[in-house]
């Protein structure tokens, strides 16, 4: 049986006032499996002085593993494949860093990662989701960046 590899996950997306709070961070819940009052809200003020709540959650131990798992379980294999190419691109500092199209997940229940066909990992100016984004970051030890691929290959493979 695999080890359980220690892991820690964070979620942050911001919810304009013309958006209810409630769906986007159900959204969120839904996809990283977890309960929607995980998530903390901050109120705070967009650059234009328009009103923003920032919400939060931070998983940690099998709570994070089990997000990660319900998370990867919604990609498909495709989507998997080509993040397994970027992951070198997404990684900084033992952390995989993922933007989910806020607006298609909240429209079609299934994320979308931001970047993750035909654009090598970036955001392209222009793209409608890459400015209303999602941010998750995936974090496990990792102690030398070549071994950042193995890593978390093993965790979107689920042997983690």
């Amino acid at each position: 049986m695999p080890r359980e590899r220690k892991m820690e996950v964070s979620a942050s997306v911001i919810v304009h006032a013309t958006e209810d709070p409630r769906i986007v961070t159900g959204a969120a819940s839904q996809m990283l499996g977890i309960q929607e009052d995980a998530f903390t809200g901050t109120n705070t003020t967009g650059h234009f002085g328009n009103p923003i709540s920032v919400y939060d959650v931070n998983l940690t131990g099998a709570d994070a593993a089990l997000s990660v798992r319900r998370f990867v379980g919604m990609l498909s294999g495709i989507d998997v494949d080509a993040l397994e190419v970027q992951i070198q691109e997404r990684t900084v500092d033992s952390r995989l860093h993922l933007r989910i199209d806020k607006q298609v997940l909240i429209r079609n229940g299934r994320p979308e990662i931001i970047g993750l066909h035909g654009s090598g990992g970036h955001v392209e100016e222009g793209n409608g989701g890459s400015k209303d984004a999602i941010k998750i970051k995936i974090h496990t030890p990792i102690y030398s960046k070549k071994d950042a691929v193995p890593a978390f290959v093993e965790i979107l493979r689920g042997s983690a």
